[in-house]
């Protein structure tokens, strides 16, 4: 079985052809993928993981952890062997990918946040869910995915790409590695720059449509109601790969609207 993983991972991977979409989660790349054919969807190359606590429930035994660490060294051996390995890294407003990602795995961080605290599930309202996402939710995934994946695996700084923050478009060719960055606000208008770097005519198709999940109620109405803290303002809004990306402007009138007066209330509607 594990052998057979990694021959697939081998035809999979060493396909000059296939174009690598690789981007920290929740950033809007699905359709991406599904407008790409023969893409490659990946979030890590070295196990950073979207939930952690999930990621230690699934491989439980030391076996199976070690299986999936040379997996993942297999990827990057046979990914490196190419002659030319081009990449596309979608990036997002930070604070709604972080609230995407806590809803996507709510039941794995509300379990590991009851078990931390200890508290008293019969008493879970709104409060809950906003103290699990301030204290349990992992901020450190987004702050530090650029640093722990790309930058490690391509050698090089989110800083030496030279991005367009007005068109949300940016490129970098360095050794074998054709890296192009775009803002998932922008996606729509850049078919054909996308088109281009990918030598094949793309049209966007939409597609991971949150209101049809489990959760997109909850979803709906923490948006509707959530005042981040400035604790939490100062963890999303710190990443140094910010910047690079993203204009002054654009983080400051994040911030206004995220600490504008939303609705009240302790139940859900």
């Amino acid at each position: 079985m594990f052998l057979k993983k990694i021959i697939n991972t081998y035809r999979t991977f060493s396909d000059e052809d296939a174009l690598l979409i690789y981007q920290m989660g929740k950033v809007g790349s699905t359709a991406l993928e599904k407008s790409l054919p023969n893409a490659i969807h990946i979030h890590t190359l070295y196990g950073t993981y979207l939930c952690e606590f999930y990621h230690k429930l699934r491989y439980r035994t030391l076996i199976s952890r070690l299986k999936c660490s040379a997996v993942q060294q297999a990827k990057r051996i046979i990914i490196k062997r190419r002659n030319t390995i081009k990449i596309i890294t979608l990036v997002r407003e930070p604070l709604n990918r972080d609230i995407s990602h806590y809803f996507q795995d709510i039941q794995y961080w509300l379990t590991l946040h009851n078990l931390n605290a200890k508290a008293d599930i019969r008493d879970e309202n709104i409060d809950t869910l906003v103290d699990c996402f301030e204290n349990t939710y992992n901020f450190d995934y987004a702050k530090n995915w650029f640093e722990n994946e790309i930058n490690r695996f391509c050698k090089i700084s989110v800083t030496d790409i030279e991005f367009d923050k007005i068109r949300g478009i940016g490129y970098l060719n360095k050794g074998k590695f054709e890296i192009l960055v775009i803002r998932m606000d922008k996606l729509d208008s850049l078919e054909n720059e996308i088109s281009k770097f990918t030598n094949k005519k793309i049209t966007m198709r939409r597609l991971n449509d949150g209101s049809k999940k489990w959760y997109s109620e909850a979803y709906k109405n923490f948006r509707t109601r959530y005042i981040p803290s400035d604790n939490v303002l100062n963890k999303v809004f710190s990443s140094s790969w910010l910047t690079a990306f993203f204009s002054s402007e654009d983080i400051e009138s994040w911030k206004k609207e995220a600490t504008a007066s939303k609705i009240k209330g302790d139940t859900w509607p």
